[in-house]
């Protein structure tokens, strides 16, 4: 499994959720590049629903990022990471192809990707 969290997304997470959040990482069809990345906060019921379903699981710091198990293969070498500029705090979600060279959403807004 290549997906990864950086240490700024990590601590982004805990200074949002305290020790103790759990959240979804996964891909939707949509966006102007085909799929669109969804990151988002979820309740324990949930969380213990996609688990077993034996889902790969991200732990730091007492926050757990769950990744959607349908979604994996379209977030394979993806990474998270999070920026605070001037104007905008944001996660920004990278991907590696696979020769390992980083590749942005070519539309620009980040949040779209093709495959």
């Amino acid at each position: 499994m290549n997906i990864s969290i950086t240490r700024r997304a990590w601590e982004k997470l805990v200074s949002i959720s305290g020790n103790k959040g759990k959240y979804l990482l996964s891909a939707k069809g949509g966006g102007c590049n085909g799929f669109v990345y969804n990151f988002s906060k979820i309740e324990n019921n949930v969380y213990e629903n996609i688990k077993n379903e034996k889902a790969i699981i991200l732990n730091d710091s007492g926050i757990s990022v769950i990744i959607e198990p349908q979604s994996e293969f379209l977030l394979q070498g993806t990474t998270v990471d999070y920026e605070k500029g001037l104007y905008e705090e944001k996660f920004v979600f990278t991907t590696n192809d696979t020769k390992g060279t980083n590749k942005k959403s070519k539309c620009g807004c980040g949040k779209s990707f093709a495959t």
